[in-house]
């Protein structure tokens, strides 16, 4: 079990196999990864395999001393956070006003 607390950016990287956070801090790209890093958490535990995750993760970062590989390494395989799409806005990025729940979070 892992007795440490993990960087958003290591679990983006050994989970998700993306790359987060290259050149800037994005607070909407790191609240859409960690959604999508919980959503993760709760499909392995319904499948009963969170213990033996938890492990490939543990190995994982005693690899690479918790740390993601250097940048670009994922290149091949990185996916770019899709934009968050509200209805009546044309900015990807813009906060939007509390309102409801957005589309993309489900339901």
């Amino acid at each position: 079990m892992l007795n440490r607390k993990l960087s958003l950016r290591f679990l983006a990287w050994v989970i998700l196999r993306e790359e987060i956070q290259l050149d800037t801090h994005d607070s909407i790209e790191d609240s859409y990864t960690a959604l999508r890093l919980y959503k993760k958490y709760l499909e392995y535990n319904d499948a009963g395999v969170l213990e033996s995750m938890l492990n490939n993760i543990q190995i994982e970062g005693m690899k690479t001393g918790f740390k993601p590989p250097l940048r670009g390494l994922l290149a091949e395989h990185r996916t770019d956070t899709p934009p968050i799409v509200q209805e009546g806005r044309s900015e990807a990025n813009t906060p939007q006003p509390r309102g409801g729940v957005p589309k993309w979070l489900g339901p």
